[in-house]
């Protein structure tokens, strides 16, 4: 359905990659978002082409499903990837404006181009994005080197202590105080 195919070869490409998907639709849309991103699969004429074979070898030489969202990532802006670290360490649901008090600068145009990759999505009832996935979520963190984690989520705090208003500190003190603790 994901390649808008009826054909009988679809199902080869299907059983190739369901299987290394487990039957995740999530992991599922991120390897065949690979293998487009490869060239492995091709739209052509309106019609989507492949070769069962370059696509298992295509799928045995990539890494984990975590390792092919961190490098979803990785091909974004530099200030993109401060901005979804930083999200990172907020919650699934993102707060600009608390990301751009972090980051000191405007992150709008920054989860625009996440969102085109299919890294974060739009809600249309609060104005502000969520990740796409818990998986994007861990990727995005998992891009801060550990023994950086704890200097990077004291950094956020921080920041986020000195920028907030008293009444934002009586609201999410308890947060604040976990990313500095």
């Amino acid at each position: 359905d994901a390649l808008n195919e009826k054909s009988p070869s679809v199902s080869q490409l299907a059983r190739i990659t369901y299987s290394r998907a487990e039957g995740n639709v999530f992991h599922l849309m991120q390897l065949l978002r690979f293998l487009v991103e490869q060239g492995v699969i091709v739209l052509a004429d309106s019609n989507w082409t492949w070769d069962d074979t370059e696509v298992e070898e295509a799928l045995n030489s990539s890494g984990s499903i975590f390792e092919l969202v961190a490098d979803t990532i990785k091909s974004l802006s530099r200030p993109t990837q401060e901005a979804m670290k930083v999200a990172s360490c907020l919650g699934s649901e993102i707060d600009c404006f608390a990301v751009d008090q972090v980051l000191q600068t405007s992150s709008s145009g920054l989860f625009q181009e996440a969102a085109a990759h299919g890294l974060l999505e739009f809600d249309r009832g609060t104005g502000g994005y969520r990740f796409s996935h818990d998986l994007i979520q861990q990727s995005a963190f998992g891009l801060i080197a550990a023994e950086e984690q704890p200097a990077f989520l004291l950094n956020v705090g921080q920041r986020l202590w000195r920028s907030s208003s008293a009444s934002a500190l009586d609201e999410n003190m308890m947060f604040i105080v976990s990313l500095i603790n």
